[in-house]
């Protein structure tokens, strides 16, 4: 308005519609400020759920620690010195593999966390899994 000529002053229809856009936009720039926020919280509520995790023990095919303790893995392994593992069967007709199958162990969850927008746990050893790779749950006890 303060910049708007008096000898030729803007059509009000034109002023309407300008003042429309610019509102319009303010919407958008809002919007999309809340949607940023909302799927910050569902990140955020994702993580508090998968807390829950914290010292339960979930099957996966990421790598797994090794002490020296047995490790439950489907099938069983033997002894080998302590470090992180991942397992897989191998099968063989003759020489010739034919199927390479990973193999999922039990890991205690020490750690959940975000990264990237995407929710990891730490296992034992410091092994970090995505949550979408978890096929099972059980109490850390077992």
């Amino acid at each position: 308005m303060q910049y708007q000529d008096p000898l030729n002053p803007i059509d009000s229809t034109d002023y309407a519609t300008q003042l429309a856009t610019f509102s319009g936009v303010e919407q958008a720039v809002l919007t999309n400020d809340l949607l940023k926020s909302l799927t910050t919280q569902m990140n955020t509520g994702g993580l508090v759920d998968m807390a829950a995790l914290v010292g339960k023990e979930v099957r996966s095919t990421a790598p797994a620690y090794f002490d020296g303790q047995p490790l439950t893995l489907r099938p069983e392994g033997s002894p080998l010195p302590a470090g992180v593992y991942q397992c897989e069967i191998v099968s063989k007709s003759g020489e010739v593999i034919i199927a390479q199958t990973p193999v999922e162990i039990y890991s205690s969850v020490n750690e959940v966390r975000l990264e990237g927008g995407a929710t990891i746990l730490v296992l034992t050893g410091g092994v970090n899994a995505a949550s979408d790779q978890v096929t099972a749950l059980r109490d850390g006890g077992v």
